[in-house]
């Protein structure tokens, strides 16, 4: 592996463990330990601390860190320009970042989609909580719970939908006509993902909350909703297709007024690629859909809530 290889594989590293960044750069850990060891001996310095709860850069490592980050954004603009013809052709890998719920629900029909009308096309979901840098060329496009701060990125297109809480028909038939929030056993992100939306949501909501069970993976958190264990915060029309077919909506009092965003992003450079294209027109298709059925809903709930008032009258 060349000097400058080696430097990239550092910008994996920042903030995230050694296991956290070989699973990012589809390595082996003991590959990813190895290239980091042979770094080291050419730079004659150590460039990590090895903690046990995860591996910082030391004074040396952060000074080479900017370095390595400029050069993994110029590979990534190297990579297009020396290939000018995929500027116009719908072929070749798209690498999407998601968070797991959003790649699960929404973005496995879409690729289904795609692989029937674009045969050209290889997607490729880079499925993590945490966002990927589009700027370094980590990914091609990204779905995202929260805007973008950096300039260079482009939102595409951005949508919103009602939070609701989820649960097993099993667990309802246990609450409350209607619960308030602080009754529910909530199932939230582990405390190493506690930032999230999800978890920052019902700190907001609960005072001094304190969640029933955690899991530091999406699917086990829908497997426990599933399963009776508790209640999940998810968006109604971002999930419309398979987690209600088990599950069912607590109605809260009050009911809840919150709503969850998802905007679809790319980066300015690379949004005009031949090969996005067809990934960004099902995605907005989906987007437009999403916005339809949360509209739908929206209608619903002002004539539930108009009917009740007439029959109290």
């Amino acid at each position: 592996m060349t000097p400058a290889r080696k430097l990239l594989t550092t910008t994996s590293l920042v903030s995230i463990s050694l296991s956290a960044a070989a699973r990012r750069l589809r390595l082996g850990q003991p590959t990813m330990s190895r290239r980091i060891h042979e770094l080291e001996l050419q730079v004659g310095e150590p460039l990590f601390n090895r903690l046990s709860q995860g591996s910082p850069l030391t004074l040396v490592g952060q000074r080479l860190l900017p370095a390595a980050q400029r050069m993994a954004e110029w590979a990534a603009e190297a990579q297009v320009n020396l290939n000018p013809g995929s500027l116009h052709r719908a072929q070749g890998t798209v690498r999407i970042a998601a968070p797991p719920g959003v790649a699960a629900e929404m973005l496995l029909p879409l690729v289904a989609r795609l692989r029937v009308t674009h045969t050209d096309l290889q997607i490729q979901l880079l499925v993590g909580v945490e966002p990927l840098n589009l700027t370094r060329g980590e990914a091609d496009l990204a779905l995202r719970m929260r805007r973008p701060s950096d300039p260079d990125l482009e939102i595409l297109d951005q949508v919103s939908s009602a939070l609701v809480a989820w649960s097993a028909p099993s667990y309802l038939a246990r609450l409350p006509a209607r619960p308030r929030p602080d009754q529910i056993d909530w199932i939230a992100w582990a405390p190493d993902y506690e930032h999230l939306p999800l978890n920052r949501e019902l700190q907001s909501l609960i005072p001094n909350f304190k969640p029933a069970f955690t899991s530091d993976d999406f699917l086990v958190m829908i497997a426990a909703c599933r399963a009776g264990v508790g209640a999940l915060l998810l968006a109604r029309a971002m999930m419309r297709r398979a987690l209600p077919q088990d599950v069912v909506p607590i109605p809260l009092a009050p009911a809840f007024n919150l709503d969850a965003e998802l905007f679809l992003v790319a980066h300015k450079r690379h949004r005009q690629l031949g090969k996005l294209q067809p990934v960004i027109a099902v995605i907005r298709e989906d987007f437009e859909e999403i916005r339809r059925s949360a509209m739908r809903e929206s209608l619903k709930r002002k004539s539930t809530s108009v009917s009740k008032r007439a029959g109290a009258g």
